[in-house]
């Protein structure tokens, strides 16, 4: 293994849509969820700065939508178009870059430096492409009860990371057998034939591990793959759904807490204000409620750091712990300004 932190100095962050309504930028209210706020930052911001620490010089945007390609400038990237796709999207990006190339991806605001360069430094030289995947055991050891789609394989359940290198020219090749597996991914069997029978037979039976599916398919378009798998399961948390955005909101605020004095942490809640979580799920659905708590604008944290009353001291509530005051007309915890 080579350490290539220097070397590689250009990220592409993949923002564009995958066409029709996004379940999180409807219960936002915006055209697209990497401009969803967590804390004081946008997803989009928050992957961004991580691609800037990790020491990324050069950092494009695929995206076309319009309120996106603001922000990307804003935050001083490059804004190239996106293809039909991710692989088309990539692929465009890869003419204009060259290798080598880090993607990822905008709903990905947990993104650390220290992942980025784990994939970078876990790369073998003779490596053309790169996935980092994380084991379903890590990941439930950073976020025990989480429930995902598991890749089950013979070395355990594996999940994306959503962290690709392209580390050569070559990879090139991989993004054209990347196009035809999307264009496909309605097919099995026509996948089952692209990868061969010996593949899925190995699969089958239980003989096939991650590591090596990745590298059979590599061999299959061309390219040497190698996977290198994530330390943290925390890197397997992407934001696709409602509830994946509630969770990272959650995660930034207790590393808020934990960092005292962070710049733009909002004062932190005991435990999530019941209100305003179901108000979140409630609009993502289209239901009318009968109380409207006061939402901060697009950042789905009550205005003004808002947070359910302390309860006075008493012998069964010692320690001062927040607790929820009923509103009589609902019938359920109502936050106080």
């Amino acid at each position: 293994m080579t350490d290539r932190t220097l070397k590689v100095t250009t990220a592409l962050v993949l923002a564009g849509s995958r066409g029709g309504p996004d379940p999180v930028a409807l219960s936002e209210g915006l055209p697209h969820k990497s401009l969803a706020r967590i804390g004081s930052e946008t997803m989009l911001g928050r992957v961004v700065a991580a691609l800037r620490e990790a020491g990324f010089e050069r950092v494009l945007v695929s995206t076309d939508i319009p309120e996106v390609v603001s922000l990307a400038i804003l935050l001083g990237t490059e804004v190239v178009c996106p293809g039909a796709g991710p692989s088309e999207s990539v692929a465009r990006a890869f003419e204009t870059t060259g290798a080598p190339l880090l993607v990822t991806t905008a709903d990905h605001p947990l993104l650390a430096p220290d992942w980025i360069h784990r994939l970078i430094a876990g790369s073998p030289e003779t490596a053309d492409v790169s996935i980092m995947l994380a084991r379903q055991v890590d990941v439930e050891t950073a976020l025990p009860g989480n429930r995902r789609t598991w890749l089950r394989f013979a070395d355990g359940g594996w999940s994306g990371c959503n962290l690709f290198l392209l580390s050569t020219p070559t990879a090139a090749r991989a993004l054209g057998g990347w196009r035809e597996v999307e264009a496909e991914r309605k097919h099995p069997w026509r996948l089952a034939r692209r990868l061969g029978w010996r593949t899925l037979l190995d699969y089958g039976f239980g003989r096939l591990g991650m590591a090596d599916a990745i590298a059979r398919l590599g061999g299959r378009l061309g390219v040497r793959a190698t996977l290198v798998p994530a330390l943290d399961g925390l890197a397997a948390v992407d934001v696709d759904k409602i509830d994946d955005l509630l969770l990272v909101r959650r995660l930034i605020e207790s590393r808020c807490r934990k960092e005292a004095g962070i710049v733009g942490c909002q004062p932190p809640f005991d435990r999530p204000c019941r209100p305003w979580l179901f108000a979140e799920r409630a609009r993502s659905r289209g239901w009318r409620l009968p109380f409207t708590p006061a939402l901060a604008s697009g950042g789905g944290r009550p205005v003004g750091g808002t947070r359910c009353a302390p309860e006075p001291l008493s012998p069964r509530n010692s320690k001062g712990r927040i607790r929820n005051v009923e509103d009589p007309q609902f019938g359920h915890a109502a936050c106080l300004g």
